[in-house]
C-alpha cells in the first residue's frame, strides 16, 4: 500500500502523467456527435432508398420532413451517446482507484487503462460506428415504412449464432411503434454492436 509522502509523490506524478477523464469524456462525446451529425442523414437516405426498392413504392427522402427531423433529433440526443463519455470516465476512475489501492505504478495503471479499452481504441471506434450505423438505419427504415403507407408492422431477424438477448426476438412481429421487448424497439437497442435487422411486414 502507498503511505504518507510516497503516496503524495505518486499522486502528483499520476496527475501530471495521466489524462483528465472529465475533459477526455466531454471531448470524446462532443467529437463523436459532431461526426455522426453529418453521417446520420446519409444513413437515413440509404434506408429510404432500400425501402423503396423492397416495397416497390416511391418513398422519397426529404430532409425537411418534420418526422425525419424528429428522428434525427432523437438520434443526436440518445442516452447512448451521452453515456459514452460517462462510461469512459467511470471506467477510467475505477481502474485508477483499484490501481492506487493495489499500490501499482503509473505505468501499470496506464497499461490497465489501455488493456481494458478505456482509451479510445480502434476497437471502441469500430463498435461505436457499427452501433450508430445500425441505429440510424433502423430508425430510417421505420420512418420510410411508415411513409410508404403499405407497412404497419416489422419483424426482428437475427444472424447466425445470435446472443442470448436477441435470440428470443428472432421472428417476432410487432407494430412499427411498438417494442420487441422492454426497452428494445429496434437494433441495436438490445446491446452495443448488435448485428440483427428488421424487415417490413405489409398490411393485411
Amino acid at each position: 500500500m502507498l503511505r504518507g509522502g510516497r503516496c503524495a509523490a505518486f499522486l502528483f506524478a499520476f496527475h501530471t502523467c495521466m489524462p483528465d477523464y472529465d475533459a477526455l469524456a466531454l471531448e470524446f462525446t462532443t467529437t463523436v456527435k459532431a461526426i455522426l451529425k453529418q453521417y446520420y442523414p446519409l444513413l437515413m437516405e440509404q434506408a429510404y432508398g432500400d425501402a423503396s426498392a423492397v416495397l416497390g413504392a416511391d418513398v422519397a427522402f426529404d430532409l425537411a420532413n418534420p418526422y425525419v427531423q424528429t428522428v434525427l433529433d432523437d438520434l443526436m440526443t440518445a442516452a447512448y451517446l451521452n453515456d459514452l463519455g460517462a462510461n469512459l470516465m467511470a471506467a477510467g476512475r475505477q481502474i485508477i482507484s483499484d490501481g492506487l489501492a493495489a499500490g501499482q505504478s503509473v505505468d501499470a495503471i496506464a497499461a490497465a487503462l489501455q488493456e481494458r479499452g478505456v482509451a479510445v481504441s480502434a476497437t471502441k471506434a469500430e463498435q461505436i460506428a457499427h452501433t450508430e450505423t445500425a441505429r440510424a438505419y433502423s430508425l430510417g427504415s421505420k420512418a420510410a415504412w411508415r411513409a410508404s403507407g403499405v407497412v404497419d408492422r416489422m419483424q426482428w431477424i437475427t444472424t447466425d449464432h445470435a446472443c442470448p438477448i436477441c435470440e428470443p426476438l428472432h421472428g417476432k412481429v410487432v407494430a412499427l411503434d411498438a417494442e420487441f421487448a422492454p426497452g428494445i424497439a429496434h437494433p441495436p437497442e438490445s446491446h452495443v454492436a448488435c448485428r440483427c435487422a428488421l424487415i417490413p411486414v405489409l398490411k393485411d
